[in-house]
């Protein structure tokens, strides 16, 4: 059963205006942490923590494709250090680890 978001693939250091690299990617998972590969909930990211007037550009919200939502043209233009948020309805969010943008 579905329960909350889990970042697979975590937001890596970025230089401005270009995609991050390699995509992220945020799986719906079970209790355990283990990917429901049925679901196909609708994913979105969000800024978390950020510059002040920092904000995410690109695709935010992405269906699940068998249990994982792959975000690949999110980019930057304020650079800073950032968190970001993934959520999906009632499942748990996930916040992101601390990444820089450049």
């Amino acid at each position: 059963v579905a329960v909350k978001l889990v970042f697979l693939q975590q937001p890596t250091t970025t230089a401005r205006f270009h995609v991050v690299a390699p995509a992220i990617t945020v799986a719906v998972a079970d209790q355990y942490g283990n990917t429901v590969t049925t679901n196909t909930s609708t994913i979105t990211l969000a800024i978390h923590s950020g510059p002040g007037d920092g904000s995410i550009f690109g695709t935010r919200s992405v269906a699940a494709v068998n249990g994982v939502a792959t975000f690949n043209n999110i980019f930057f233009f304020i650079a800073g250090s950032y968190t970001i948020d993934a959520t999906s309805g009632l499942l748990t969010l996930a916040t992101s680890n601390s990444f820089l943008i450049q």
